[in-house]
């Protein structure tokens, strides 16, 4: 991801990605990219997107998590099972929260809210590097 791809996106959303997340993208794991096979199945374009277009299909088109999410997150991610990963922007710590359908509401609340994964973007990287390694 470039600067510019991450103004692009932005722009689209209206929200303006915290700097964790921002160098996340723009220092993108070596790890996670080399997890990835041979048919594009990697954290790339799963867990941690780190291309442009699941960013704008998650985050710029109406989906599912429309009528659940805070207007200020913004989904970096899924598992491909349906549930999704989502920052919340107006929080410079960089939280990630999960959002499973399957439920109906957030993974891990009984009032709908967003269910907590990983406090910082940091420690959601290490879990999915965690994640790859068992694999």
């Amino acid at each position: 991801m470039t600067e510019s791809d991450i103004a692009s996106i932005e722009d689209e959303t209206g929200l303006v990605l915290p700097a964790a997340y921002r160098n996340t993208l723009l220092n993108y794991p070596q790890p996670l990219i080399d997890a990835g096979d041979e048919h594009g199945q990697g954290p790339e374009n799963y867990e941690l997107y780190n291309n442009l277009k699941p960013l704008r299909i998650a985050n710029c088109y109406e989906s599912e998590y429309d009528d659940h999410c805070p207007d200020s997150f913004f989904f970096i991610g899924d598992n491909g099972c349906g549930e999704a990963f989502a920052i919340d922007t107006s929080d410079d710590s960089c939280p990630v929260y999960v959002f499973s359908p399957h439920v109906g509401e957030f993974e891990g609340t009984e009032d709908g809210k967003p269910g907590l994964l990983c406090a910082t973007i940091g420690e959601y990287v290490e879990r999915v590097k965690r994640g790859y390694k068992r694999g």
